[in-house]
């Protein structure tokens, strides 16, 4: 993997091959989540149950709002946005 960039962010190695995007982006996802928490900032997830919650450092996470279920999909499938004419003029 080759590493490029001087800025925090791009020290990350790229990955070799598409399969290993999703294991990097996790990895990014969950350094970062570590790092907020480390600076004492409040981070906002869902959790597994499907609950928005904030999350802080030495703090009980607090319940913000329970989430939408998400749309089912299968692999390959394309979901496309119905145009909303939104309201009139």
């Amino acid at each position: 993997m080759k590493v490029q960039g001087k800025h925090a962010a791009s020290q990350l190695p790229l990955p070799d091959h598409e399969s290993d995007i999703a294991d990097q982006a996790s990895r990014a996802g969950r350094a970062a989540h570590e790092r907020a928490l480390a600076q004492g900032r409040k981070v906002l997830m869902r959790s597994a149950e499907g609950m928005l919650i904030e999350r802080q450092r030495q703090q009980p996470d607090r319940v913000i709002r329970t989430l939408p279920p998400g749309t089912p999909v299968q692999v390959g499938q394309v979901l496309l946005r119905r145009k909303n004419p939104g309201p009139s003029r």
